[in-house]
């Protein structure tokens, strides 16, 4: 009996690995991306130079989003799961470095005497800030990632990422 499993595997294997199909060079596809992504940069530019740099820096954002599998549902769901931490220690360095970062921004405006930057957005947490909350964790759980592994995963090509992108936009 365990031959007749053993010789089964084998010739479906042999059969899985004869209908593969060849590998399609893609380094023409990604030459003439980067060109595209140069081109619309540039026209950008024309209309204001603002314009081209955050083209330029939400481009760089977004490959390294998508070049370190970057998720704030991974780092949470992780270490649990797989037990790897490295994304929860990415997210912890980033929270870290934000924080430092915009204490440092806060205390310039006091300084000066300007206006605290972002203090008119603090309102009290409610009722439907929780519900708020628990509802978007679920649409979390459904979509398999946050906003920014739904956006990496959109970049990938990934289908239902890309509806999940499409009801981020209606619900905001």
């Amino acid at each position: 009996m365990s031959e007749t499993n053993v010789s089964t595997r084998t010739s479906t294997r042999a059969r899985a690995s004869t209908n593969k199909k060849p590998k399609v060079n893609q380094i023409p596809f990604g030459i003439a991306m980067f060109v595209g992504i140069i081109a619309f940069g540039i026209y950008l530019s024309t209309i204001t130079p603002k314009l081209a740099l955050f083209w330029i820096l939400g481009c760089c954002f977004g490959f390294i989003l998508q070049k370190s599998r970057f998720c704030f549902t991974a780092s949470l769901r992780d270490p649990y799961l797989t037990g790897s931490t490295s994304v929860t220690r990415a997210v912890l360095i980033a929270f870290a470095i934000t924080t430092i970062g915009f204490t440092a921004i806060k205390y310039g405006a006091f300084l000066r005497g300007l206006p605290i930057p972002g203090q008119s957005y603090i309102v009290p947490i409610s009722f439907a800030t929780a519900a708020g909350a628990f509802l978007f964790g679920i649409g979390m759980v459904i979509a398999g990632g946050c906003a920014s592994g739904t956006l990496m995963r959109v970049g990938e090509g990934f289908g239902m990422q890309m509806l999940s992108l499409l009801f981020f936009v209606i619900g905001s």
